[in-house]
């Protein structure tokens, strides 16, 4: 079955899952508001044009978060695979509320490798189940669940360098 490709279906999947997907983006290029709006619009499009040939082999949601996955490699690659942390004033001011704990959750997952940051934003701040994560990365359910693991065992000792017990 493929899934036709009307304007109202379109700004339908955008509405419902623009937010998370800017989120996801925003976490993998270093917090930049403005990249990860970017990279959003990117990916929307880029999922439009490509709407007419989605076969329902995963759901929509992680269909479109491995399109807005796909568009941030794309970019860090461009770049080097290097990421930021943002000086715009939007970042600065959402910075303002945050706990140290939480900046420094930020700061850490900055320094991992992108498969293991992707892995983490995806299941601990997009709150998505295994079995959405391996559809988004394109491998199997127990593959997810080890490297989740292996990433959260990287994740710990660049927290403790900050000065937090974990």
């Amino acid at each position: 079955m493929i899934i036709s490709k009307s304007e109202e279906a379109f700004q339908a999947l955008y509405a419902s899952q623009a937010g998370g997907v800017r989120r996801f983006l925003q976490g993998m290029v270093g917090g930049n508001h403005h990249v990860a709006e970017e990279l959003t619009q990117d990916a929307f499009i880029k999922a439009w044009k490509a709407l007419p040939t989605f076969a329902f082999k995963s759901t929509l949601k992680t269909w479109v978060y491995t399109v807005a996955l796909n568009t941030a490699r794309d970019w860090l690659r461009g770049h080097g695979g290097k990421t930021f942390v943002a000086l715009d004033p939007d970042s600065l001011n959402a910075a303002e509320g945050e706990t140290p704990e939480t900046r420094a959750v930020k700061e850490a997952l900055l320094e991992l490798e992108e498969e293991p940051r992707a892995l983490l934003i995806l299941h601990y701040y997009e709150d998505l189940d295994l079995n959405e994560i391996a559809k988004i990365l394109g491998i199997p359910q127990g593959t997810v669940k080890s490297r989740l693991f292996t990433a959260k065992g990287k994740l710990r000792p660049k927290l403790v360098a900050k000065g937090f017990t974990v």
